[in-house]
């Protein structure tokens, strides 16, 4: 989903997931920041995500 899509989906201001985003990479958690697909996210981040989203079931 890119930052207009959950803008306008949430109605946050546009400048909260910049700030957000700002605030998560300095700790180490993976963020994709440059429009890539998921596809082209470095291996790392992929398996952040994976671990991360491990737990999570469809709901």
């Amino acid at each position: 989903m890119t930052i207009s899509q959950l803008v306008r989906d949430t109605d946050i201001s546009d400048v909260t997931p910049y700030t957000w985003r700002k605030k998560a990479l300095p700790q180490g958690t993976p963020m994709p920041g440059n429009g890539k697909n998921p596809d082209q996210w470095t291996p790392e981040n992929q398996l952040a995500i994976i671990i991360e989203t491990a737990a999570l079931n469809e709901a």
